[in-house]
């Protein structure tokens, strides 16, 4: 998935390196690389896309794992839920 210009593999440390270097620029704190694949996960389920499709990305070979450790609820999911509530409880 990431490779130098001439194509060929990032050395792991390197990347993690450059991806802490960049989370601190941003002023956000550090996060460990690999919870970027829980993020992925997380935003495309909550864009509709099926967890057997996040699965394949994930190259997980069962959706268990990519359902039950890897996707996260969103704030805006949260949001989305207690909208919903809202206009079918409401003010009764």
């Amino acid at each position: 998935m990431f490779a130098t210009r001439t194509g060929r593999p990032l050395d792991g440390p390197n990347v993690t390196t450059y991806f802490q270097r960049h989370l601190a620029r941003a002023g956000l704190p550090r996060l460990p690389f690999h919870d970027l694949r829980h993020s992925a996960v997380s935003f495309l389920a909550a864009d509709g896309v099926p967890i057997a499709v996040a699965q394949r990305i994930l190259g997980h070979a069962d959706a268990r794992p990519t359902r039950n450790v890897y996707r996260h609820v969103l704030a805006e999911e949260y949001a989305r839920a207690a909208e919903a509530r809202e206009r079918r409880f409401g003010d009764r």
